[in-house]
């Protein structure tokens, strides 16, 4: 696959010979993995290698390519009838549809809005109001019941549910706010939470829960702060917060995990470094002891303005480096930025990590490394097309596991397969997908995709490759979510837009709020009739995706919120989420 383009500035390429390129290439890769043919590992690191070059390509202003500010479509799938890796199209008679470029000259006029939700189908009696279902359901799925709570949140600025916000002066001191999902001690409608002022200098950029330990760890692009979360008993930890441990990472700005035998691990370029937890040195019962040496408060590198209360210690320098074996294609200059943006544990190999290219590495990779094996990697997923943003495993099938992407698909992976099984478009028209989330409730394979532009959480039943129902948001953008295998549970970290960054919302109308019915109604030309007198107490967004009758429950957050969606068999139906007061502060 030639991408040199020298001598083709004056000219675009066409889009659909790009993507025709790319999926004969896919389709040679499966027709070889089906005879077995015998240099397979080596046509499938050549692959990988003009795969990642030709996706640079697609996406590069400077040199004219074909999908600078589009997505490359998918081009991993097979075209024919039922075949592996087919991409599912998205919920199309939702508001999505509207998305599409309008003709405001001559469209507007016929531009069909979608039905209220009292008109659209109801499996079950108990089906929340916060769910908009399709109306080809599979039989089997006839009691998807859930309930809805909802807490208010901060900014999310990471992917975790730990999301950390910003305060004091100007929003210049970084704080962990942290929530215990199971502990219901404070009402049926609240988690309870605890938030600690971090002592690190700049913006968090990767947050985990060490669960065995207790601990929540933090850090930025010098240091790691750990902090303890839950006592000795169990419980939430009721101290003061002081720190735990403080390390050293230097240079080693990427992702963190927890590795097995109580290993801290953090990637970086080209290698990743490693602490041993149980053997580090600690900041002592007063949370005061110096590890390492002290950093004097003249030699911060920070915006903060609270100097005196920044813990100085330089930390514990790790305990081991492992090298990874880099592809010999990357240009030295790239190798030298070449770093791991995203992974995750391998669903069934404890020392392997499936791991996606930092985005501004410009390698468009995913690999799965043995971490104890030098750090080589042992396979490698072909398929996308753009970078991967996250992983998503589930104890419901520990051979598949699930990716999202910057093109805006979600794939699903057999663990023995380099192509993807099921490709998933985010919406009719492609957006960013900030999140996504294999899950198995009951033994049945559902994804969940949480929309930032759409404002809404899709569910895909696996089985039947389709859309079953939207799960409303209130209006907010998803930024990340979780499943909790435990409690059949679904958590989902949202993003108000209609908020700027001093909290004040913007934007807002009178709502207008449909009138609850028990039947259909006759004659609906009566539309004054369909809705509640103004209220203006009641606002929503101008801008918003859906509109209020677009779901059963009508709500519109106007703030940051944390949603735990509840699947079970008994939901408590009165369970749902407070109107917010967007358009008043």
């Amino acid at each position: 696959m030639n991408t040199n383009r020298k001598n083709v500035r004056q000219k675009k390429p066409e889009k659909k010979v790009f993507v025709d390129i790319l999926s004969r290439t896919m389709k040679i890769i499966r027709q070889a993995c089906s005879s077995e043919y015998p240099a397979f590992p080596g046509l499938i690191e050549q692959v990988d290698q003009a795969i990642s070059k030709a996706i640079k390509f697609a996406y590069d202003d400077d040199h004219y390519g074909p999908y600078v500010e589009l997505y490359v479509p998918s081009f991993a799938h097979d075209d024919q009838e039922g075949g592996e890796g087919r991409p599912i199209a998205p919920l199309l008679n939702d508001s999505s549809e509207l998305d599409q470029v309008i003709d405001p000259n001559k469209a507007i006029p016929q531009l069909k809005m979608p039905p209220s939700w009292f008109c659209t189908l109801r499996p079950h009696p108990l089906s929340t109001p916060c769910a908009r279902f399709r109306d080809d359901v599979p039989e089997w799925e006839a009691t998807p019941d859930n309930q809805i709570r909802s807490t208010r949140n901060y900014p999310p600025t990471a992917p975790s549910l730990s999301p950390h916000p910003w305060g004091g002066y100007k929003n210049r001191i970084p704080y962990l706010n942290y929530y215990f999902t199971h502990d219901t001690n404070t009402g049926p409608n609240n988690f309870v939470n605890r938030t600690i002022k971090v002592d690190l200098t700049s913006d968090p950029q990767d947050i985990i829960v060490d669960d065995p330990r207790g601990l929540v760890i933090v850090g930025d692009w010098e240091r790691i702060k750990s902090y303890r979360c839950i006592d000795a008993e169990g419980n939430p930890d009721k101290s003061k917060k002081k720190g735990v441990h403080t390390m050293n990472c230097k240079d080693y700005s990427g992702p963190l995990a927890i590795l097995a035998n109580g290993r801290l691990a953090r990637a970086g370029k080209k290698s990743v470094v490693v602490w041993d937890l149980d053997n580090l040195p600690t900041h002592g019962e007063s949370g005061t002891d110096i590890i390492g040496n002290k950093i004097n408060k003249e030699d911060f590198n920070t915006w903060r303005d609270d100097l005196e209360d920044i813990e100085p210690s330089t930390g514990s320098e790790p305990t081991s480096t492992i090298k990874l074996e880099m592809d010999e294609y990357i240009s030295k200059k790239n190798q030298e930025k070449s770093d791991i943006g995203v992974w995750q544990a391998h669903p069934t190999q404890a020392n392997v990590m499936l791991c996606g290219s930092n985005v501004g590495s410009h390698n468009f990779d995913c690999h799965a490394f043995d971490l104890e094996a030098g750090g080589k990697p042992v396979v490698r997923y072909l398929g996308h097309g753009g970078s991967v943003d996250g992983f998503s495993t589930s104890v419901g099938d520990p051979n598949v596991f699930l990716t999202w992407c910057s093109d805006g698909y979600a794939r699903l992976y057999d663990t023995r397969q380099v192509l993807p099984v099921v490709t998933i478009a985010g919406g009719a028209q492609l957006e960013h997908l900030p999140s996504a989330v294999l899950a198995h409730s009951d033994g049945i394979p559902f994804v969940f995709m949480g929309g930032d532009a759409s404002q809404s959480i899709k569910v895909w039943d696996i089985r039947a490759r389709a859309s079953v129902y939207e799960l409303a948001t209130g209006n907010n953008g998803v930024n990340s979510m979780a499943w909790d295998a435990a409690t059949n549970s679904l958590y989902a970290s949202t993003e108000c837009p209609h908020l700027d960054w001093q909290g004040r919302s913007h934007d807002y109308r009178v709502a207008k709020i449909p009138r609850p019915r028990t039947t259909v109604p006759e004659d609906d030309d009566d539309e004054n009739e369909e809705y509640e007198a103004p209220n203006a107490y009641k606002r929503w967004p101008k801008r918003a995706v859906h509109s209020e009758n677009y779901f059963g429950h009508v709500f519109d957050a106007g703030n940051h919120r944390l949603y735990k969606f509840s699947f079970k068999m008994q939901p408590d139906f009165d369970m749902l989420p407070y109107y917010g007061s967007g358009g008043f502060w």
